[in-house]
């Protein structure tokens, strides 16, 4: 795996699971983003003492214009991105059938679609 040390990392759903892995134990430059602001001071904390830095960002990412805000700070307080860590997600337990229609469109719109820039 590549060096990352001293890059430019944007980890979201920085909270737990496989986002709070990425971030853990890294020397980066990081912005963890997360709509848990307790777990992401946590993790920031933690991802301080293992000499790395770490900024912590509210958002959520189903939402395109946090992700856009999410780009913007993490260029204004570093200067620019190195890599783009998606691992926000939204879990639904149900049989398919069952599960409402809005609740399949925020699982896709999480964990899929709003990094994908809106195209004109």
């Amino acid at each position: 795996m590549a060096d990352l040390r001293g890059r430019i990392v944007v980890v979201t759903g920085a909270s737990s699971g496989i986002g709070r892995a990425a971030a853990l134990g890294k020397r980066e430059r990081l912005a963890l983003v997360s709509r848990n602001d307790d777990a992401l001071d946590s993790i920031a904390k933690e991802c301080v003492g293992s000499g790395g830095e770490a900024l912590t960002f509210s958002a959520d990412v189903a939402d395109y214009s946090a992700v856009e805000e999410i780009r913007g700070f993490a260029v204004s307080h570093f200067g620019g991105i190195d890599v783009w860590v998606n691992r926000a997600a939204v879990l639904i337990f149900g049989r398919f059938e069952e599960v409402p229609s809005p609740m399949l469109h925020r699982l896709v719109d999480t964990s899929v679609l709003r990094f994908v820039p809106p195209r004109p």
